[in-house]
C-alpha cells in the first residue's frame, strides 16, 4: 500500500548561473508533481533564456557543462517559465499550496520566488538530503550519497535537473511509501 501526500507535491530542481538569485538566472529546469491521490505528471524540463556572461561567475567544470549542454535555440523565456510554473504549482482540488519538494530546495525556492513574484508553494519546503537524514538517523551528505544509503540506483545524469528530479523523487517514494501520513 502506498501512501498518498495530504497536498500536491512538486518537485523540483535547477541550474544556475551563480548562487545569488537577485543577481544569477536559471538557465535549467526540472519539475515532476505529484498529486494528492497519487498521480504522478511526466518530468517537464526544459532551458530557460538567460545572461549567458553570467556563467564566468561559476566553476571552470559548471562553465563545461553549461557550454556542453546549453541549446539557446530551444530555450522557454522566463515569461513562458513563470506560466508553465504557475500551472504546475497551482492549488490541489482541496484548495492546499503544494509542497515544495527537492535537493537543497531553500537554493531553488529563492530564485523561483523571484522568477514568480513570490511562493506559490507551501511555506514549509521539503529537502531530499533532510528527509533522508531523518530516516536514516545519520546525514549522508549530498543527493548521491543519500541515493547510494538508501540504496537505491544512482543518479545516471548527475547535475542535470531532469536527473536531480528523478533523483528526488525517487527519495521521496522510497522514504514516503507503506508509511501512514500523520495529520
Amino acid at each position: 500500500m502506498e501512501t498518498k501526500p495530504p497536498r500536491a507535491v512538486v518537485v523540483v530542481d535547477l541550474e544556475t548561473t551563480g548562487l545569488d538569485p537577485q543577481v544569477h538566472h536559471i538557465w535549467e529546469i526540472a519539475v515532476r508533481r505529484i498529486e494528492p491521490n497519487g498521480e504522478v505528471s511526466p518530468t517537464f524540463s526544459a532551458f530557460v533564456e538567460h545572461d549567458t556572461s553570467l556563467i564566468a561567475d561559476l566553476p571552470e567544470s559548471f562553465q563545461q557543462d553549461h557550454s556542453r549542454r546549453y541549446d539557446p535555440d530551444h530555450a522557454l523565456s522566463a515569461a513562458a517559465l513563470a506560466d508553465h510554473l504557475r500551472f504546475l504549482l497551482r492549488r490541489d482540488d482541496g484548495g492546499h499550496r503544494p509542497t515544495l519538494f527537492g535537493a537543497v530546495v531553500s537554493f531553488d525556492a529563492g530564485f523561483l520566488e523571484r522568477l514568480l513574484d513570490g511562493p506559490l508553494w507551501d511555506h514549509r519546503t521539503r529537502c531530499a538530503e533532510a528527509l533522508t537524514y531523518g530516516f536514516l538517523g545519520y546525514d549522508p551528505g549530498g543527493l548521491a550519497n543519500c541515493l547510494a544509503a538508501l540504496r537505491l540506483p544512482p543518479n545516471g545524469s548527475a547535475h542535470t535537473a531532469a536527473g536531480d528530479v528523478d533523483a528526488a523523487y525517487r527519495i521521496w517514494r522510497h522514504i514516503t511509501r507503506d508509511r501512514p501520513v500523520l495529520n
